[in-house]
């Protein structure tokens, strides 16, 4: 589990509320569920860590993007994306630029490369086939 302290944390948790009554602004039935199995949830970590939980064996269930399934997928981890039947949650991203950065040039051109025609008909592309399934 990841608490409130991301975006990819707060959309996972609300999403869940959602598959258990709850809603954005009611997110009790969610800490209801959670409350019966707390004693089973073996990690509480930022979602950057959870890859190398799972990899490790730590842990046996996440919720992460297709981007990090296919990354493990390819170094041999046994893992599979799944959808929920209320469907994959999605949000926004920003990039901003730094009051005092120093490389002000360089971090335009991230920027525009990034929003370039080019790379978002790329990131717009559906997830690889093998990041294509239902549960086991």
């Amino acid at each position: 589990m990841t608490g409130f302290g991301t975006t990819f944390g707060t959309i996972s948790l609300i999403e869940m509320a959602k598959s258990v009554g709850g809603s954005e602004a009611d997110m009790e039935p969610l800490f209801t569920e959670l409350r019966k199995i707390l004693s089973l949830v073996p990690a509480v970590a930022q979602p950057a860590a959870m890859p190398g939980l799972f990899q490790q064996g730590q842990i046996d269930i996440m919720y992460t993007n297709t981007y990090t399934v296919t990354l493990l997928k390819s170094r041999g981890v046994d893992i599979e994306f799944a959808v929920p039947e209320t469907g994959a949650a999605a949000f926004g991203t920003t990039m901003h630029i730094a009051k005092g950065s120093r490389n002000i040039d360089a971090a335009y051109q991230y920027i525009d490369t990034m929003i370039s025609t080019p790379v978002q008909t790329a990131l717009a592309a559906p997830p690889t086939p093998s990041c294509r399934s239902t549960p086991r």
